[in-house]
Formats: structure tokens, sequence, C-alpha cells
């Protein structure tokens, strides 16, 4: 690498020559200021003062050794010789006086700016023809793996629905509570995945929410629950509510529909606690048109509870039910978990009379062919 020792290239519109010859960073960032279309600095106004020459005064020349010195007395200097040294002075002064205030100032000729680039020739350079084409290919690229990914994903969902809908059956017909929800939990996820929002899919996720609710059901019955309370000091809103909520009950009772507010229904059960009576209301969408189609007939339900509140008007406690939380039993599985007899007739006939009005047919009404089939009957919750 060779260093010349002058610039031999010619300065530009925008690049200086001394840029251009000054080292490499220096000639890193003109380039790069160049292809971004920035104006190089304005170059700086040197100003050299002239220095000022201060008069030197002669040294006295010596007597050389062949001339003998005078041996007469100097005489004194006059008035007129000592005003010479300060008249001297004062015209130095004046002289660096005047040579400050006469500075020669050295401008150098500015070089013209270039007027910016406009947006449309910065956007043509930003998007060349290379560029759009590398960045559609990976679009293009990105959009391929995840359709491929996608595909994949919906292949593994079919194959896991179709096992895991056998698997459903059987835990129905054994009886086995984990299996049915282990398998539950798997079909209702591959539904997710491919989308499925038909007969089957509700069914299942029925069915999943009925095995959830049993699985948490309370250890300590409502009444035992309330006696607790009431034991205590004087029963309160926030106190009431603390004690019940979250707290997940399978009901089994006729559903009154109330006056105010509209819509609210109250549980026909002969709930005390103490002296104060105990009611609980809901007014969960598929109990209302469960009680519609059918005013008379009890509901197996179960439900968890959200507030409670005491009435001033008669003293008794009032229990709002989750209407989310609301699920209607329809197997016997889970109405076995729950505490009822399977072989109990009047259980059973309730059971398959829930189905029915979900929709879900009976596996003996499918034709024996093991395969439960989802027929809509009556309203959907």
């Amino acid at each position: 690498m060779f260093v010349l020792p002058v610039n031999p290239y010619p300065a530009t519109r925008r690049i200086h020559s001394e840029v251009v010859a000054g080292g490499l960073a220096g000639r890193a960032g003109a380039a790069l200021r160049e292809l971004a279309g920035e104006p190089s600095a304005t170059p700086s106004i040197r100003s050299t003062p002239s220095t000022p020459e201060t008069p030197t005064i002669a040294p006295p020349t010596e007597r050389g050794p062949g001339k003998s010195a005078s041996r007469r007395t100097a005489a004194p200097p006059t008035a007129g010789a000592q005003t010479v040294p300060a008249a001297a002075a004062a015209a130095t002064a004046a002289t660096t006086a005047a040579a400050a205030a006469a500075q020669v100032t050295q401008i150098t000729p500015p070089v013209p700016l270039t007027p910016p680039v406009p947006l449309a020739v910065r956007l043509r350079r930003t998007l060349s023809p290379v560029r759009l084409l590398v960045t559609a290919s990976l679009v293009l690229l990105s959009l391929t793996v995840w359709w491929m990914v996608q595909q994949r994903r919906q292949d593994v969902a079919r194959r896991v629905w179709r096992q895991q809908q056998d698997a459903v059956e059987q835990a129905l017909q054994a009886g086995d509570l984990p299996l049915l929800t282990t398998s539950l939990e798997r079909v209702v996820e591959a539904a997710g995945i491919l989308r499925r929002q038909d007969a089957e899919a509700q069914r299942a996720e029925g069915l999943l929410r009925q095995c959830r609710a049993v699985n948490q059901l309370s250890q300590l019955d409502l009444v035992s629950s309330l006696e607790q309370l009431s034991a205590g000091n004087q029963v309160t809103d926030d106190r009431l509510t603390a004690e019940v909520r979250g707290l997940v009950f399978v009901f089994e009772a006729v559903l009154k529909p109330q006056a105010e507010p509209a819509g609210v229904l109250e549980l026909d059960l002969p709930l005390l606690t103490g002296a104060r009576r105990v009611r609980i209301l809901t007014a969960a969408q598929s109990l209302r048109q469960l009680q519609s189609a059918a005013p008379q007939r009890p509901v197996l339900f179960a439900g968890t509870m959200q507030a409670g509140q005491t009435n001033p008007a008669d003293g008794s406690l009032q229990l709002r039910l989750d209407d989310s939380s609301v699920v209607i039993l329809t197997e016997a599985v889970t109405a076995g978990a729950a505490g009822y007899s399977v072989a109990d007739a009047g259980v059973a006939e309730l059971l398959r009379q829930q189905q029915l009005f979900l929709g879900y047919a009976p596996a003996a009404e499918a034709g024996g062919s093991g395969k439960t089939v989802a027929e809509p009957v009556g309203a959907k919750p």
C-alpha cells in the first residue's frame, strides 16, 4: 500500500480534495454521505492574524582591543535623551494594536450545496428490483413453511380425533372417568385445530365440561358450609360471598321463574340453615330453555357459586350461581361420580331426557354401532 504525499484527485461538488486525501475513516464517511445524498460539510473560514514585528535595539558595540577608552567621565544624559525609550515603547504598542485590529482574513471559496434528494428518488434507490425480488422470495418461502406446518398439525389433529373418539366411547361404556377426561381433552384440542363446530365437537366439549365439574365438586355440602358461617358472628354479604365463592355443587331440582328480576330462575329446594331459608338463583341460558321445554321436570346439573347476600325483607340467604359454569349432566359416568345411582330408573330417565334436549342420542339409539350420534332435538344451550 503506497501513500501519496499529495492528493492526486480533484475536488468534486460534494467532496473536497482534502477530505479524499485524508485517512480511511474520512474517505469512508465521505463515500457514505455521497451515497446517502447528504451535502458535505461547509468549509470553515480560517483567519491568519499577521504577527507584528517588534523592533529590536542593537546592542552597543564593543571597543576593540586597540582602542582605549576615554578617561573622561561621561556626561549625564539630557532631558531630550531620556524621552527616546518612552517614545519607542509607545510606538511599539501602537504598532501591535494596529496589527491586531487589521487582521488579514483568508476565506476559502465555498463549495455550492446540492439540493436534497426527493423522496421518489430515494424510494427508487431503496426499492431496487433486486431487493424486491429477494423480499418477495423470502415472503413466499415463509408462507410456504407456515402452510406446511399447518397442514402437518391438521393431519395430526385428524388422526387424534379418530383415535380418541373411540377411546371416549370405550371410557363411557366402562365408566372410567379419568380416561374419559383425558380422551375428551385431546378430542377438544383436535377440534380446535380443525376448527370444527359440528354436533360431535359440541358434544365432546359438553362432556368435557361435565367431567371437569364433577372432578371439582366441593368436599363439604352447602348446608354444612352455611351452618358454620351462621354459628359465628353476624352474617354479612362479604362474609357470605367469601364462604361460598368458587364452590362447585350438583343440584337436582325443579326450576321456578321469578317475577323480579326477569329471566332469573330459583331452584325449588327446601334448604334451611338455622331459622333462615336458603335460596339459590341462576339465569343460565341453557336452564331457561330447559325450563321452558319442561316446566315441571327436575333438572340435574352442576354449577359454581358466585356470590351471596342477605335479603333484609325476610332474612333469607340468596346465593347466585355463575351462569357460565352451569353444565347439564347427561352421562351415567358423570352422574355416578356426583353420587347418583346409575341403576335408579328415575335417574336414568332424567339423563336420557336431558340427552335428547341437548341433542345427544344415547348409544342404545345409535343402531348398535357403538358410536353416539348427535340428533338436534329441542333447543341447544
